[in-house]
Order: C-alpha cells, then structure tokens, then sequence
C-alpha cells in the first residue's frame, strides 16, 4: 500500500511539479506519537504543526505541501536507497506515513534569507509563492523545447562552438541562479569566436553588469518604443529581445549578424553596425551581460568596453 502510494504522490509531482517543500526534522516514537521541528520550534503533532504552517505560508495551497524529513525517523522506516527523500505530505487527510521521491525531482522550496521566508524554485528567489509556481510551470513547458540547434546562423565554426559551449544547456539550465549559467556560457562563446579573429578574449565587469541589466529592464518595461529608439543610436552595447528557450542562442545570432556585415544586403542600419563591430573590436576589453525575463521572452543586452 505504501509502495502504490509513493508511485501514485511520485506520478502527481511529475505532473503538476508545484509543490513546495519545508525542511523539518520529523520523528515518530514507539506510543505512535510524533514531532515536528522547524525552524528551531517543536510541533508535538501535525495539526499543530499544520496551523504555524498556515501562518507563515498563508498563499500556499495546504495540498501543495509536503515535509520534506531532513532527519529522525519516519513510519515503516527508511527506504534504504540514498537516490531518495523522504517527505511527509501535509494535509490532514493523509496519514504521516514517509513517501520516497527520487532526488532528481525539483520542488519549490522555502528558504530563510535574513529571517524573512522566500520561495526558492530553480536556485531563484521569489517573494510569493505565486511568483515560485510560476517559474516551475515554466521550466515544465519551455524546457521541452531541444530545437535551439535548428535556428543558429549558416557558419559551420559558429554552429560546432555554439554546440560544445551549451551542450544539453536548455531553459532550466541556463534560467537557473538569475541567469549565471546564461551569463557565463554567453561570454565563453563570444571569446571563442574573437579568438577566431584572433583577438584577446574579454572579462566579465561587474559596471558594465549593472548598466547592462538596467538596460535590459527598461527595454522590458517600455516595449517596442524604446527597442526601436536604440537601435538607431551609437551606444558601447548590443541588445536583443528573444523568445525565452531560445537565450542560448543569441550569441551565436550577433556572430552570424558580424559575418554578414562583410556582404552588401546586410539589414543592419549604419548605427546598428557600429555598435554590433565594438563586441568583435581588438579594443575591447570588458563586457557585461543583462537578463530580464517578463512573459514569454528575454530581454537580452550586452554593454562592453
């Protein structure tokens, strides 16, 4: 009965994925009793437990929740195999009884940042748990998209560096801690590519960081007005708005878009030129990324120096 139990509650995350997780140290005694620890507080039964529960997580569905056992004993004992967690679902009409989940499976999750709760989904930090289900619907739809491949430039050098720079790297990959691993991957690609030219590779500068994300933020607040607006004036950055499984490939867009400079039916005006040419240029020698994401894209600028 457990055994179906765990693979019905196991089939339901893989489904829905929008349930969050609270660490707490949960023991059962041999009179039947049990305790509930979390954050430092001992619960002597799960009603009680349940009730302090709702009042830290009011916007949290109580069937979203589940207990995930960081230590103690649980009902029937362990599962044996250390590629599971043990959780303990919350609502009142399920027994206390341990399910076993594979670790592989990705949860919201609650953390504790300067004594403030926050809902943490994918190594990012959201203030609601609305925002936090939101980026796991997300990751459940926009990470079955594999076809990024089918969409970079002609360039055989391009297409071979942009495959050994994000190997397997999709949506939840590269949208995971705000953007790092995008970031990091973006500037490893564009240095293989000047290296091509044979120019010195650049770094990353924490600035032309912040004036790059403030870029990208208005970009996404203010719309086509604002995108149109740039384009046409000289500026040390290049920016673009994609749609969000395919970030991984921007950079591979303004290298094929600096190739096709070298042909007369280009479609880039002479502004848009100049500052595309300033990402490949011997002088330059700093860079810094921007992500925003709002709806269904990114909202990608690159200021450089």
């Amino acid at each position: 009965m457990l055994f179906a139990t765990s693979l019905l509650i196991s089939f339901a995350l893989q489904t829905y994925a929008h349930y969050l997780t609270v660490p707490v140290d949960y023991t059962v005694y041999k009179n039947g009793s049990e305790t509930f620890k979390f954050q430092n507080t001992v619960y002597d039964n799960k009603n009680s437990f349940i009730k302090e529960i709702k009042k830290k997580l009011p916007d949290v569905p109580l069937n979203s929740l589940l207990i995930e056992v960081n230590s103690g004993y649980c009902k029937y004992g362990s599962s044996g195999i250390e590629s599971l967690n043990k959780f303990v679902i919350v609502a009142l009409n399920y027994p206390s009884n341990c399910i076993y989940i594979p670790k592989s499976e990705v949860f919201i999750q609650i953390a504790s940042i300067k004594n403030k709760l926050k809902y943490k989904c994918n190594s990012n930090y959201f203030n609601s748990y609305i925002s936090a289900n939101q980026c796991m619907k997300d990751i459940i739809v926009f990470d079955k998209f594999k076809s990024q491949e089918k969409f970079l430039g002609n360039d055989l050098f391009g297409q071979i560096v942009w495959r050994s720079t994000w190997k397997k790297c999709y949506y939840k990959c590269f949208t995971g801690s705000n953007f790092k691993e995008l970031i990091g991957r973006l500037l490893i690609e564009l240095n293989r590519y000047r290296e091509s030219f044979q120019l010195k590779p650049v770094v990353l500068s924490y600035t032309l960081y912040v004036s790059a994300l403030k870029f990208a933020k208005k970009m996404a607040t203010s719309g086509k007005e604002f995108y149109n607006k740039y384009k046409k004036i000289p500026m040390l950055g290049v920016f673009n708005v994609i749609y969000k499984p395919f970030g991984s490939i921007q950079m591979n867009k303004w290298y094929t878009q600096f190739l096709s400079l070298k042909q007369s039916n280009h479609v880039l005006n002479k502004v848009e030129k100049k500052n595309l040419n300033g990402l490949f240029s011997r002088h330059t020698t700093k860079v810094g990324f921007g992500v925003v994401m709002k709806e269904n894209h990114l909202y990608i600028a690159c200021m450089y120096k």
